[in-house]
This record gives structure tokens, sequence and C-alpha cells, in this order.
């Protein structure tokens, strides 16, 4: 039997991960010192059931070296899992440049639903597994999902900013989707799609209903390590960032994933080490252990990102919040919510991180028609979660199949 692949340098930024948590545990140790201070500041968690003497520095060390062996056994036990997805893909239907439309719908005759995801994320999180399928789910509900495959970017793409992606593939994938069904299609979409699906739903009159689950739309209410990256980024007017993000699609054809990934990464440095502990602990040979493996390979398996989406997305987006602002344009038009004129479905996560619903909500604040479901979860948890599909699948099909 041929050995799988292992995942050796993975997750990305591996070197970034392993720092920040031998950072955060050595702060841990500085801080301990001190914590017999009356300002000592302890974790909001524990402001009620605070240590009151002085914690003892040995045991303290102790839990630190555990935690570190937890995270280092974790990330092994995961580099050498035996399991990787295996799903098959269902028919391309459409193809433009790196971009493709697959057609999730074996009733051919269902509604049809163009379902967008995020640009530097793989599309499979949609379709996980066989027990974890967003699109498979709403294929049993009666709904014919096509899904927006965007693929890395190749030379037709280098030069697209997010309007000319949604103009020269999302556009079109719909009017096929319409040419193919004979009938106006709904519009799911998911992280930064959701936005981009928000846009279109303004658009174009081919659609009959929108939902989104975590679309940032936002930007003003930044804190943390995401106020210092904003803050870094409008510095000189936004020059410097320009210029980076330039000079790295210029010389890699697109700006890199381990860039993205690493911005990502700092927004929860933590995050890392407690999921990997979490992971040392598991039956390896559970369902839960697979889905963890399947998720992470799906993190670490992103796409690179076109300088000029790029520049709309961390500079435009991000620092200078110019879609609450009013300042993203898409073929001339000023893209506002309220002037969405479809019924409206919005997804906003209590325990989203990467998409905090302070930004997400303001969506539905502005479009004053939409509905919104405010799930407590995270933003991949919304998607592939114990409860996503009773919480979030089932409620935004049947909102689909309603306006249909």
């Amino acid at each position: 039997m041929t050995r799988q692949k292992q995942r050796i340098g993975n997750p990305s930024p591996l070197i970034f991960h392993l720092g920040t948590t031998i950072a955060a545990y050595h702060a841990a140790l500085i801080a301990g010192s001190s914590s017999d201070l009356a300002n000592f500041q302890w974790h909001s968690s524990l402001t009620h059931a605070a240590p009151t003497a002085p914690i003892n520095r040995d045991a303290l060390i102790h839990e630190v070296e555990n935690r570190l062996r937890q995270v280092t056994s974790g990330l092994e036990l995961w580099q050498n899992h035996p399991h990787h997805r295996t799903l098959t893909e269902p028919p391309v239907v459409w193809q433009a440049g790196a971009s493709r439309l697959l057609d999730y719908g074996e009733k051919t005759h269902a509604p049809p639903v163009l379902v967008i995801p995020s640009l530097v994320n793989k599309a499979y999180i949609l379709d996980l597994s066989e027990q974890k399928s967003l699109l498979r789910d709403l294929n049993a509900m009666g709904l014919r999902p096509f899904l927006l495959d965007w693929g890395a970017p190749q030379a037709a793409e280098q030069k697209f900013d997010l309007a000319a992606y949604i103009q020269f593939r999302a556009l079109p994938a719909l009017a096929e989707i319409n040419r193919i069904t004979g009938r106006p299609a709904g519009l799911l979409g998911y992280c930064m799609g959701g936005t981009i699906a928000a846009a279109i739903a303004q658009l174009s009159p081919d659609i009959n209903a929108l939902v989104t689950i975590g679309a940032p739309w936002d930007f003003s209410r930044a804190t943390g390590t995401r106020l210092m990256m904003q803050k870094s980024g409008a510095l000189n007017d936004g020059r410097d960032l320009r210029t980076a993000l330039t000079n790295l699609s210029t010389t890699f054809g697109a700006v890199p994933i381990s860039f993205i990934q690493h911005l990502f990464a700092s927004i929860n440095p933590i995050q890392f080490a407690t999921k990997f502990q979490r992971f040392s602990k598991m039956d390896m040979t559970s369902e839960a252990a697979k889905t963890f493996v399947r998720i992470e390979d799906w993190l670490a398996d992103g796409i690179a990102l076109s300088g000029p989406a790029a520049i709309d997305l961390f500079l435009h987006w991000h620092v200078q919040n110019s879609i609450a602002s009013g300042n993203w344009q898409v073929n001339g038009i000023t893209i506002d919510a309220a002037k969405i004129g479809v019924p409206s479905l919005n997804i906003c996560g209590r325990k989203d991180t990467i998409a905090p619903d302070h930004s997400t909500l303001a969506l539905p604040d502005r479009n004053h028609n939409a509905r919104i479901i405010r799930p407590n979860m995270g933003h991949v948890g919304m998607i592939i979660g114990t409860n996503a599909k009773k919480e979030v699948t089932e409620p935004l099909g049947s909102f689909l199949l309603e306006h249909a």
C-alpha cells in the first residue's frame, strides 16, 4: 500500500504559528511573576475566580511545558494522519479562464442557486465530505446548487480587481445558469463571496433571492491586531500597502497565499496552539478527528490573489472601508445594500472572528428588508459545525425555496 504524502510544512505559515505560540507562553511565564500585584490584569474569564495567592512558578513552567508538548504532538499527529478528502467533483458545465461552474443538481428541474465562495480559500469547504456538505444538503432539500469555483489566478485573471471578477466571471456564470435552467436563480455567498453576492444582487435582474453567510460589509470597528494592521496599512494614505501588494503580484504573478495566511493568522495568534492541543487529545480514528484533518488541509490549501483584487480587499475594503462608506463601484455603479431589490437573508455568526458580527450586521442594517439569523457559531462553524445543518443550512434552504 502506498503511503499518503505527509503534510510537512503546514499549516502555513508554520514558522509564524510556532513563533507566536512560544512567544505567548514565554509572556505568560514573565507575567506570572507579577500575579500577586493588585493591578494584575487577569483574563476576563477569570475575573471572578482569580487566585488570591501568587502563581507557583514551578507549576506554571510545568503547565507551559505540557501545553507546548500537546501543540507539537497534535501537529505531528495531523501531519501523519492517514485520512485525506476523496470526494468526487460534480460535472463542470461552464468555464472561463481559471474559473469553473460545477453543477451539484441531481434534481435537474429543481430551483437553481448560484453559490459564491471566498476568493482566498478553495471552494470545497462547501463540499468538505459526504457528511459535511452544504451543497449536497441543499440539493437534498430540493434545490439545484451551482458552485462558482474561482480557481487560482492565471494569466487571464492576473489584472482582475474584484469588479472584474464580478463582470467577467460571476455575471457570465449566472447567465449560464439562467440559460441552462431557463429561470432566475437564487444567490448564496459565503465570506467575501457573500459581499460579492450582495453586489450582484444589486446589479443583476436575473436572481430571485439573496443569502449571505459571514459576509463582511463595514470595517470601521476593528480592534486588537486587526486595528493595528489597519493603521499600518493606512500609512502614507495607503501608498506603502499598495506598493507592497503590487510588488508581490509583479514578482510572483499574484499575491502569494503565504502572505494572506500570515495576515489571517495574525488576527488570533494563539488559535493555532489551542486547536492542536485539542486535536492531540482526540481519538485519531474518530469522525471528529477526520473532520479536523479535512478542515486543516483546507486551511493550508489556500489560493493566491491577483494584485488588483488584493488591493481591493486589503486596502480599499479593510483599510479605507470603501463598501460601507459608499466608495466601492462595480461597472461604474456604486454598491449600496439599500438598493438590493430581492428578498434577502443574512447569516451573521456571533462567534465569527474572521467577519465579526458588527461587520456583517452592517449589510442587513443597510438593506432594511433583509431577514437576519445569528447562530452562536464561528466563521467556518456556520458551514461545517455540529449544528450548522439545523441552524444555517436548513433555514437558508427553506428561504431560497420560498422565493423560488
